[in-house]
């Protein structure tokens, strides 16, 4: 995966060459550029990358609305949506949802079919008002979803998308999703809502199956299902979150920012902030409730947490008589613990019922019921970025947070502290010898590259 910096500092056109080569290697195939201004030219340019999958197509979009009555598939070839990277709210593609609910249809569909792998990358794009429904055999994904498939976004927003069960806002299933300084809003599953049964929903904001999801300085924030509000990762692969805000997400029964449903993942979470989001919710019969940050259930991979902030989560229990196996208001283990765990200085609110994952009150930084540890963080705000792209709603520290200059590094891997917080802004003092910097997604005193 490329350093963020990379990103921040190239032009959308640079980038897209970069990660064309970089991810698919050196190849002779032609890059075919379009101009397009309306729907149908938009789906004509997908089509034609169907028709002639050797070639990469890089379709600039001009600002605008671009209404769809149907899915845009793309099932083989390479196409770049290109919008506006520091305006991604004026190109958006709408789903226009007929009347017939049996008939709704999320956004993209990028699914690989016959031996073929789709390749998409979005940059500066809002994608947004899918439903994914289990009518019609789509039940995930209800803005875009992956299956077999590489897909890339930059400088985006997925927003008010819903879905029938996993991922409502963006779906991957033995694929490559990779979400780099986007915002992932307001989406939401639907069905199962009493959270009983074996259909039960999970992902609000992003699900993964079996898959390798890695998202970078991004926000994730108000979405909600019955599991995973913010984000659930199940299966095996890889689940990587860095620099990134987790926050206001509504698990109505586990997990109200992160669940990890089952499976063997190698998890890394690295400088993220979670907070404010709740598990839990009024009549939703049986199902436990636990987990108002983070919920694990019969989790049994690696385990690797850095610098993180989870703080001020909350977990709703209606009517404790019903339930079993509740509570972990920032973070809850259902089932044991991972096969690895490796972490260094996590700031957690309560620890109670997860102490393993991300340290002890030993480090200092670490509270428990009895005694809650506070990090000192704002709400979510507008706190400015590095210029080269739409500002995130992030949560800052106060200048008072024991967070600040709080991580030092133990010299191995991926514990170093990074160059640069969510924002792009650079962490001045993680140049030094030793390094030092923040915990959490944000540099209080970060600087301009």
């Amino acid at each position: 995966m490329f350093h963020s910096t990379f990103f921040s500092r190239t032009s959308i056109a640079g980038m897209a060459l970069a990660a064309l080569f970089a991810f698919h290697g050196t190849v002779s195939a032609n890059t075919v550029t379009m101009h397009i201004r309306s729907s149908r030219a938009l789906l004509s340019a997908i089509n034609t990358a169907n028709s002639d999958p050797a070639d990469y197509y890089y379709v600039y979009m001009a600002p605008g609305t671009y209404p769809i009555y149907s899915r845009l598939s793309l099932y083989q070839g390479k196409l770049l949506l290109i919008g506006d990277s520091m305006h991604p709210e004026n190109v958006v593609i709408t789903a226009q949802q007929p009347v017939d609910i049996n008939s709704r249809f999320p956004v993209m569909d990028i699914t690989g079919t016959n031996g073929s792998r789709p390749f998409l990358e979005l940059y500066g794009i809002t994608i947004r008002d899918g439903y994914a429904d289990n009518d019609i055999g789509l039940e995930a994904g209800g803005g875009l979803r992956a299956v077999h498939a590489d897909v890339y976004i930059y400088y985006s927003i997925v927003r008010k998308n819903q879905g029938d069960l996993w991922g409502s806002g963006l779906y991957a299933q033995d694929a490559n999703l990779y979400l780099y300084r986007s915002l992932v809003d307001s989406n939401s599953n639907l069905q199962g809502k009493q959270c009983d049964g074996g259909m039960t929903n999970s992902g609000g904001g992003i699900g993964a199956y079996y898959a390798n999801l890695n998202i970078d300085e991004s926000t994730i924030r108000d979405n909600e299902a019955c599991r995973g509000g913010g984000i659930v990762d199940g299966g095996s692969g890889t689940f990587s979150l860095e620099n990134t805000t987790v926050s206001g997400n509504k698990g109505d029964a586990r997990g109200g920012g992160l669940y990890l449903q089952g499976g063997n993942a190698d998890v890394l979470l690295r400088f993220n902030t979670i907070a404010n989001n709740v598990a839990g919710k009024d009549n939703l019969g049986s199902e436990s409730h636990y987990g108002g940050g983070l919920g694990l259930s019969y989790f049994s991979g690696s385990l690797k947490s850095y610098g993180n902030i989870l703080a001020k989560n909350s977990v709703t229990i209606p009517n404790p008589s019903l339930l079993s196996g509740f509570e972990g208001r920032d973070c809850f283990d259902d089932h044991g613990t991972p096969w690895s765990l490796d972490q260094n200085t996590n700031m957690v609110g309560i620890i109670d019922d997860c102490s393993g994952y991300f340290g002890s009150s030993s480090f200092g930084y670490i509270g428990w019921s009895g005694a809650p540890f506070d990090p000192g963080l704002q709400p979510l705000l507008d706190n400015g970025n590095d210029g080269y792209s739409f500002t995130l709603p992030t949560q800052m520290t106060y200048a008072n947070s024991r967070a600040i200059g709080a991580y030092e590094p133990a010299g191995h891997g991926p514990d170093n502290c990074p160059y640069d917080d969510e924002r792009g802004l650079y962490r001045p003092n993680a140049f030094n010898s030793p390094p030092t910097c923040d915990i959490g997604a944000i540099e209080h005193n970060g600087t301009l590259p």
